[in-house]
């Protein structure tokens, strides 16, 4: 049954982000910051670029906002007019899209693939059922005597003699 739900999770490996000069180089604040905004990028793709509304988005104060937006964090995101989204977890999504599209047409391919030989199979079983149905058919002189349309000896015997003729 397809669910049609956005990935509830992405995957981060903690030595691939420690290993990041940047974010080594980040102060507590500024990773705080950098994973509420990628946690929120990735429920909502992205929130605002503006500080006063992005405060506002967060729930905190614009002047600690500005504290902690530095460079640093800002060279994570992809700024656009009036959004910030992050480009690694954009990736990661439409990757997870494209896996779940293959399976999906894995699965319709091979439902179809199954329905087809169970088709073949069902006209094969009717084609050697009729073909067994025709090899029981007799000739109209058996048929006419098997089932005692003539029970008279004589004509039965006219009927043998005159099939060896």
């Amino acid at each position: 049954m397809a669910q049609n739900r956005k990935a509830p999770a992405y995957q981060e490996y903690a030595a691939s982000m420690l290993a990041n000069k940047e974010f080594r180089l980040m102060s507590l604040q500024e990773r705080g910051l950098l994973y509420s905004l990628r946690l929120e990028c990735w429920e909502n793709k992205q929130v605002p670029s503006s500080q006063k509304d992005l405060a506002k988005y967060l729930g905190i104060e614009q002047q600690e906002l500005q504290s902690a937006m530095t460079d640093r964090v800002k060279a994570m995101f992809f700024i656009q007019r009036d959004s910030l989204s992050c480009p690694e977890l954009d990736d990661y999504r439409q990757h997870i899209e494209s896996v779940r599209l293959g399976k999906s047409r894995g699965g319709k391919n091979s439902a179809n693939q199954r329905k087809v030989k169970r088709l073949l199979e069902s006209d094969l079983q009717d084609t050697s059922n009729t073909l067994d149905k025709l090899n029981q058919v007799k000739d109209s002189k058996a048929q006419s005597l098997d089932k005692g349309f003539v029970n008279d000896p004589f004509v039965r015997a006219y009927i043998e003699a005159s099939d060896g003729v």
